[in-house]
């Protein structure tokens, strides 16, 4: 029962890249431990969700809301309704999105550097301490 050298490879390269966004999650969590930015459109944002959940519709505070995009206050009232507030609907949505971006992140660059490790180590390196995300 020998494995293919290259599925190896291919399976080792998967499960870092899969660490990596899981480690990405948790420390995502970890530095939001006290909870997120909010601006003034997250407000907006928030306010729609509540009155989805509330059964209003896409109503904000001034009427109607279609001047906001429908997803992501869809979104936000979908994972509140599973007993989150929408403020912590809001954080366990941007870690799940941040780890998997960092994942889809690790799979473009392999595939795109014809399946080097190495490229794709440096990629994250590069990722992991740019000031955007890190800031």
């Amino acid at each position: 029962m020998n494995m293919n050298p290259q599925k190896s490879h291919l399976s080792l390269s998967l499960i870092f890249i899969v660490f990596s966004g899981v480690l990405a999650a948790i420390l995502m969590s970890w530095i939001t431990v006290y909870g997120i930015g909010i601006s003034i459109d997250s407000t907006r944002y928030i306010e729609i969700a509540n009155n989805i959940l509330a059964g209003s519709g896409f109503i904000g505070h001034d009427g109607p809301a279609t001047h906001y995009p429908p997803m992501y206050p869809l979104t936000l009232a979908i994972v509140s309704f599973f007993g989150q507030d929408p403020l912590q609907a809001i954080q366990s949505l941007h870690i799940f999105l941040f780890g998997l971006n960092v994942v889809l992140f690790g799979v473009t660059v392999y595939i795109c550097t014809n399946q080097n490790m190495f490229a794709t180590a440096l990629a994250f390196f590069v990722l992991f301490s740019s000031e955007a995300v890190l800031l």
